[in-house]
């Protein structure tokens, strides 16, 4: 057997010569016999139609890693198929964390985020930490992932619900998100009630140095872990796309070894 990382099974398996494939799955074969004398009905996992009747065999090396994605992805999937019953749904406001904003096709800006506390609602008000201040918006749409079994098509990965109980990992639609932070709160306003969101999209750091912008507050923080190893001073980091204010305070700098813009996965505005 080749390993070569952390590969699923299934690209693992196709890199092998074919002896060893055979050799692979006479000793399955074998194991599932032993088992059948057992009255226990078993194959391998992708080759499973009906997991309420056969038991699941993932070949996997905890040595090499090979075979733990699929394993953790089953495990996954068949929770979520068969232990929802069992979930406890939690009430009260919601509140959670974005991970992610994306710009998807047909659906315009959204946002992934993972619900920790309490419950969100189709039409909430809700205050997300943007990059110049907090965002009030209401929520147009929440999709959930579907159950792994129920994906037929992969543009069909999503369902619509109009509530979702924590903990869960949704995706948003609603207006004005385009400036939202990753990495910021999230949490459900009523009527006029003021955001306690503290989360700037700009952090100022010393008198001199280079200016950081990226995309999330991660990759700022891996940024300027970068440049504290490499003993690169930092003037400013910020979160959002190169604007033109960024430039041109950077070009009002006169020392030519500050006049430089490190940008890590975001666009730069046109009047930049």
């Amino acid at each position: 057997w080749r390993s070569d990382g952390t590969k699923a099974f299934a690209a693992a398996l196709a890199d092998q010569p074919e002896h060893v494939q055979a050799a692979l799955e006479e000793r399955l074969f074998s194991l599932i016999g032993d088992l059948n004398a057992h009255d226990v009905n078993a194959d391998r996992f992708d080759r499973i139609q009906d997991f309420t009747r056969n038991f699941a065999i993932v070949p996997l090396s905890a040595r090499t890693g090979e075979g733990i994605p699929d394993l953790l992805l089953l495990l996954i999937g068949l929770s979520q198929r068969f232990l929802s019953d069992r979930i406890r749904e939690e009430e009260g406001r919601g509140e959670g964390t974005v991970l992610e904003v994306k710009e998807e096709h047909g659906l315009g800006t959204t946002i992934d985020v993972i619900l920790y506390r309490g419950v969100l609602r189709r039409g909430d008000s809700i205050a997300i930490g943007g990059i110049e201040r907090p965002i009030r918006t209401r929520i147009k749409a929440i999709l959930k992932p579907r159950p792994l079994d129920e994906i037929r098509d992969p543009r069909d990965q999503f369902q619509q619900v109009d509530e979702v109980s924590a903990a869960a990992g949704v995706k948003i639609l609603g207006p004005d998100l385009d400036e939202v932070v990753p990495g910021s709160p999230l949490i459900v306003v009523k009527g006029d009630e003021e955001p306690d969101i503290a989360c700037s999209g700009n952090f100022e750091q010393g008198t001199e140095g280079v200016t950081i912008k990226a995309d999330t507050l991660g990759s700022l923080e891996a940024l300027q872990f970068e440049c504290r190893e490499a003993e690169i001073p930092i003037r400013r980091t910020g979160i959002g796309p190169v604007s033109r204010s960024d430039v041109m305070e950077v070009s009002a700098l006169t020392d030519p070894r500050q006049r430089i813009i490190l940008a890590f996965n975001v666009k730069v505005t046109p009047d930049a």
